[in-house]
Parts: C-alpha cells; sequence; structure tokens
C-alpha cells in the first residue's frame, strides 16, 4: 500500500479517477450521489489546501483518492440516530478507485486507522457496493444525514 498527500501534478489524475467512479456509479444503479460533477474542482482544490486530499498509487501511477477530513463534520451535527461518540474523529469523503485496483477501501481504511482509531464515513443508500465494504470493515451503521443540497446519506462509524 502506498499513499501519501496529493500534489499538483496529480490533479489530471485525480479527475480521471473521479470520472471513472462517476461511471462506475451510475452503471451500478447509483447515478445521483455524485451526479455528473462530484467532487467539483472547488472542492478538490479545497482538500489539497487544507492537506487532506491522499492518493493511492503504485509504480505504474495513480489508482485511488480520497479526502481524510480533521475536525467536526457540519453534515454530521445533526442525524436522524445517535454518534456512537462524540469524541474527536476523522471522516473518509470522496472515496473513489480508477478501477485498475481491487481493496482501494480497504488500503484506505488502513491508511486512515493509522491517523485515528475513530472514523466517520458516509455513502448514498442506493451505493450498494460501499455500503457492503463499510459494514465489512467494522463500521457500525448510525443513521441518515443530509448533505447541503438536501439529499440523503447513510452515515456509519468505527471505534
Amino acid at each position: 500500500m502506498s499513499v501519501r498527500l496529493a500534489l499538483p501534478k496529480d490533479f489530471p489524475s485525480i479527475q480521471a479517477i473521479y470520472a471513472e467512479a462517476r461511471s462506475f456509479m451510475r452503471k451500478s444503479g447509483n447515478p445521483a450521489q455524485w451526479g455528473a460533477n462530484h467532487p467539483d474542482w472547488s472542492l478538490i482544490a479545497e482538500d489539497y489546501a487544507q492537506g487532506e486530499l491522499y492518493v493511492l498509487y503504485d509504480a505504474k501511477g495513480l489508482y485511488g483518492v480520497f479526502a481524510l477530513k480533521k475536525g467536526e463534520d457540519p453534515t454530521y451535527a445533526h442525524i436522524a440516530g445517535q454518534w456512537l461518540s462524540s469524541a474527536p474523529y476523522l471522516t473518509i469523503h470522496s472515496l473513489a478507485s480508477g478501477g485498475t485496483h481491487k481493496a482501494v477501501f480497504k488500503e484506505a481504511l488502513a491508511f486512515s486507522l493509522t491517523q485515528s482509531r475513530h472514523l466517520r464515513i458516509d455513502t448514498h443508500e442506493k451505493n450498494a457496493l460501499m455500503r457492503k465494504l463499510i459494514l465489512a470493515n467494522g463500521f457500525v451503521s448510525t443513521g441518515q444525514c443530509r448533505e447541503p443540497d438536501g439529499s440523503e446519506r447513510v452515515c456509519y462509524e468505527r471505534l
């Protein structure tokens, strides 16, 4: 597993990975979660500027990307359900695979666990593959939250 902070030279590959992930979501019955352009350039640039944008790579290049967000996530302030703990946590967001490697979620999770043992993540209810991966890797479903655009997400937490 090779994970590092993203660099400006990575941006074209990151955009290609996100495009592939959006295509995969559409083909697997989840067209609404990321639509045509999520995460958009401004979100990618913000994650990079905050030092929270990570890439997974090997000798052939980048094959995955995710944000590991520090601090309270405002989307999680009000959920229909209950968090397991109010202790400080990190949030995994915008995880995407370029489709060339398996176990991208597990690699991103393994890295994230080296940064904090308390993690949160959310996904769209129609993202069946991600929901399966999240639950299979020690997360517990804690409820639902609403994104700023009003769409619902299923929330998970791992202590």
